[in-house]
């Protein structure tokens, strides 16, 4: 049995390289940008994630992209009353389809099975009133998901970003979400509405474009 000091002192190790590595001049956090003042004027703090979903239109046309095994697909469809949710997945064998074949069933549910942006490429332009992004978290990936997914949106349209962070502490992994959503918000003048938190830090938040 592994024990809490031998994680702790691979841990230790691994700080140790990675501290020399950044110390020989080498690049490897994706540091997010500050976002101005006025793009967080209006930005209210909420407990968690399903607080958001009560936040979000009701009977909407909306999509999450990555869902995993589909339980917050199903709060969304508990909480939202989408008329329609579209579900992408990479891999739709992770699904537990009890979750949402009711919905399937009576099609105001639809899972699309592959890359995320490149399906979401196919839709229409002003499609969504709101898209829930929770796929490849590295930063080119969620870069891309954010951009195409922009495209789609309706005027006024939301995006929310889950895991808005730069490191992820439970899988010691790379997070480019914090950086790929600021870097957008400035680029394109949109403004954080709802930071919801998360215990481990994994928090959420919604983007708008400024009126």
């Amino acid at each position: 049995m592994t024990t809490f000091q031998e994680v702790e002192t691979a841990r230790i190790k691994y700080a140790r390289i990675k501290r020399q590595f950044i110390d020989e001049g080498n690049h490897y956090h994706d540091y997010a940008p500050a976002l101005p003042q006025e793009l967080l004027e209006n930005c209210k703090v909420l407990k968690d994630r399903y607080a958001l979903l009560e936040h979000l239109p009701k009977g909407a046309i909306c999509a999450e992209l990555g869902t995993d095994k589909g339980e917050f697909a199903r709060k969304i469809l508990d909480i939202c009353a989408p008329e329609k949710l579209y579900i992408f997945e990479l891999d739709i064998s992770r699904i537990d389809m009890p979750n949402i074949e009711a919905e399937v069933s009576e099609k105001r549910c639809e899972v699309v099975a592959g890359d995320s942006a490149a399906n979401m490429g196919e839709f229409p332009t002003a499609f969504f009133d709101w898209i829930y992004i929770d796929a490849n978290h590295y930063y080119d990936g969620v870069k891309k998901d954010i951009e195409i997914s922009a495209t789609k949106l309706k005027k006024g349209g939301m995006l929310v970003l889950n895991d808005y962070t730069s490191w992820s502490p439970v899988g010691m992994t790379h997070c480019g979400v914090a950086r790929a959503v600021n870097e957008f918000c400035i680029e394109n003048d949109y403004e954080l509405l709802f930071y919801a938190f998360h215990p481990m830090m994994y928090n959420d938040v919604l983007i708008r474009k400024r009126p």
